[in-house]
């Protein structure tokens, strides 16, 4: 045998490469040892499962009494059969969370349960009394709790996992597998959303939160949108939106509409979302966001200081930061040269850092500015301000800046539309 093939050592920490800290290692533990794991409550012998106890984009259990496999994935159970590996995620907390195999577990469960009550002489569920007759029929010996609890159970346990990385592997684990809906899709965005953000340094707020911060009143405030007084944190559903946007190259994206609507009224983000989700949780994703997020936005709020529209022009316009974003990963989606797209994005940092001009982004021209041209839509408002700022950051990610003191052609783009 080639000495380059070796089995896997039980218990051998793998670092997974494409992660920054990411490992896993591979387990032998008994089922028993495996339900104690994650958290199955065994007192009484009634083995209670948690099912908060899989990771928040895990899909709930399918009732195993309306599940053929399912069933005879417990009749395999009953009787001594293999089940294959689960992947689970230690967090370094009391329990591990599983990643993938919660449908495995919920079966392993119900074997422990029904089992368990027949040695208490308690009446089981007609499905599992069921399967465990068809395993007499069969001629075959079904397993007493104990040597159920003690079969070999493998795991894949992951540790030191970022929540974009986790998502990742979710998606990994998918690929081939039965369809994974928008929906369910979009759920996974929205669970995870925060937690992501925040590793990648942008700070943001939920309702709840929001609320809590009195507002500026005033004939001054901005009209297009409600303001964070401190301008400093972005909104969680904007947010939410925003990823959406980039995700399906789309700048129509529905602000006002859950996520689960969204996916009803919108074909084009539907089927976008199924083919490039995993782009959440990738380099590209994760420097894009910083880039219009933080670095953006820090220097247009430094140079429009003193006009309120478009200090926040980022931070709180959804007709500005939508289409930006969307405009942002249709070029990532579509231009074959990412290394330019990222070249262009400092050389505009610089532009608007060092500019002489107190309008380095054209926003107050009275002839070209964006305000201008915004201003002067009349009709449709909404799709068409939004059509005109993605045209408009498009051509700027596929062409670059070709006239320094007008980097991004509003003018042109609000032509086309």
């Amino acid at each position: 045998m080639n000495a380059s093939l070796k089995a896997p050592v039980d218990g051998a920490r793998l670092r997974d490469l494409a992660t920054e800290h990411g490992s896993y290692e591979i387990l032998q533990l008994t089922t028993g040892g495996y339900l104690l794991k994650i958290g199955v409550d065994v007192s009484g012998g009634h083995f209670a499962i948690d099912h908060s106890l899989s990771v928040d984009f895990q899909r709930s259990p399918i009732p195993i009494a309306k599940n053929s496999v399912k069933r005879r994935m417990f009749r395999d159970m009953a009787r001594g059969g293999a089940v294959p590996p689960v992947v689970a995620y230690d967090s370094g907390k009391d329990r591990w969370k599983i990643i993938d195999g919660l449908q495995r577990t919920d079966v392993a469960v119900e074997v422990a349960k029904a089992l368990s009550a027949l040695e208490r002489s308690d009446a089981i569920a007609p499905y599992a009394q069921a399967e465990l007759d068809e395993i007499q029929h069969l001629k075959q010996a079904r397993l007493s709790l104990h040597e159920f609890l003690d079969r070999p159970f493998f795991v894949q346990v992951w540790r030191q996992l970022k929540a974009d990385e986790l998502v990742r592997l979710f998606m990994v684990l998918n690929v081939g597998q039965q369809k994974v809906s928008p929906r369910h899709l979009l759920e996974i965005i929205h669970a995870n959303v925060r937690q992501m953000l925040e590793e990648w340094e942008i700070r943001l707020l939920t309702e709840k939160e929001e609320k809590l911060i009195p507002r500026k009143r005033g004939p001054h405030s901005v009209s297009e949108d409600s303001v964070i007084p401190t301008v400093t944190h972005f909104r969680f559903e904007y947010l939410v939106d925003g990823l959406k946007a980039y995700v399906a190259g789309e700048p129509h994206i529905k602000t006002s509409l859950v996520l689960e609507d969204a996916v009803k009224t919108d074909e084009l983000v539907s089927r976008s979302l199924g083919e490039r989700i995993t782009e959440l949780g990738s380099e590209n994703c994760k420097a894009d966001f910083q880039w219009v997020c933080r670095d953006l936005n820090n220097v247009i709020q430094g140079r429009y200081g003193a006009h309120p529209r478009w200090k926040v022009a980022i931070q709180n316009s959804d007709n500005f930061f939508i289409p930006l974003l969307a405009a942002l990963g249709h070029a990532r989606a579509n231009f074959s040269n990412p290394s330019a797209i990222d070249d262009r994005q400092q050389k505009l940092i610089e532009i608007v850092s060092s500019s002489q001009d107190p309008d380095p982004l054209q926003f107050l021209d009275e002839e070209k500015g964006l305000e201008k041209l915004l201003n002067d839509v009349r009709s449709n408002i909404g799709r068409r301000r939004r059509a005109i700022v993605f045209l408009a950051w498009r051509e700027f990610f596929r062409r670059g800046i070709e006239e320094p003191a007008y980097p991004v052609d509003w003018r042109s783009a609000s032509v086309a539309v």
